[in-house]
């Protein structure tokens, strides 16, 4: 994990004039004061400190996923997840909902009915109705 990370730093020096100019936009957003620290912050690092909190909490969470479950079902669940932030952000942001995305939506339904394999299980369900069962013992056809 060390190297994976470490070895990507030195490319942030091709973008650090980029990212000098960010950290100046952020330093100029308007100043919230916190309750727990006794100074005036800009609203920007606020957000940044919260989206790396969740962010942390997401890939930890997404680690003991992948511990629990096979790969396919934690595809499935992180796909979801972006699917509900891209919601989220969308009704927050009150951008527009456009044809591309009725076309994203209806895919990632789709690939979790499929996944979810709903047809066979309601198809299961009615064919178990049809079933007759014989009980041991005594011989006579019991419907379940």
């Amino acid at each position: 994990m060390f190297f994976t990370h470490a070895l990507p730093l030195p490319g942030f020096l091709l973008v650090s004039s980029d990212i000098l100019k960010h950290i100046r936009i952020a330093n100029q957003s308007p100043l919230v004061s916190l309750p727990f620290i006794a100074a005036n912050v800009p609203i920007t690092w606020v957000y940044l400190l919260g989206n790396v909190i969740t962010q942390c909490l997401c890939i930890n969470s997404v680690y003991v996923l992948t511990t629990e479950c096979p790969s396919l079902k934690v595809t499935l669940v992180v796909t979801l997840r972006k699917f509900l932030s891209l919601l989220f952000s969308i009704l927050y942001f009150k951008n527009p909902f456009t044809a591309a995305h009725w076309c994203g939506t209806a895919l990632v339904f789709l690939g979790t009915f499929l996944f979810a394999d709903i047809s066979g299980m309601i198809r299961q369900k009615f064919l178990s109705k049809d079933k007759k069962v014989f009980r041991k013992g005594d011989g006579k056809q019991k419907v379940s």
